[in-house]
């Protein structure tokens, strides 16, 4: 069986398309050569966010793409703090600059706005604690 190639227009045996599950015919409307063209700028792209992604968090945090991949994959791509399976943020001391570990956006910000003092954060437990006791 032969498909024509929406790019090139040349008629080209079935093994030379890409399967796809959204055409009738099960099959890419481009040949595998005309599609990897077609895909290479946003390969291309998507290497240039990954490089960008390992060049700050080497920058701010002085680890790459690769450690904050495997701290991810450590923390089985959980927040540290709320335990949800949710977009993961690289979490430092503003002090020493050191990566503590990986939280969701909530837990991260929350942290800052308390300005990373555990004794704010004992205040705001207590606060919460006697809240609980009047509700009841």
């Amino acid at each position: 069986m032969k498909k024509k190639c929406k790019d090139c227009l040349q008629e080209k045996s079935i093994e030379e398309f890409y399967t796809s599950k959204s055409n009738t015919d099960g099959l890419n409307n481009r040949c595998k050569l005309c599609y990897c063209a077609f895909r290479q700028p946003y390969q291309r792209a998507a290497n240039n966010t990954n490089k960008n992604k390992d060049t700050k968090y080497r920058k701010n945090y002085g680890i790459g793409l690769e450690e904050v991949k495997e701290l991810a994959r450590l923390q089985n791509y959980l927040c540290l703090i709320c335990g949800e399976k949710k977009k993961l943020y690289v979490d430092h001391s503003h002090k020493t600059f050191k990566v503590r570990g990986l939280l969701c956006y909530s837990c991260n910000i929350a942290l800052g706005h308390f300005k990373d003092s555990t004794k704010v954060l004992l205040n705001a437990i207590s606060y919460l604690e006697r809240s609980k006791e009047n509700e009841a």
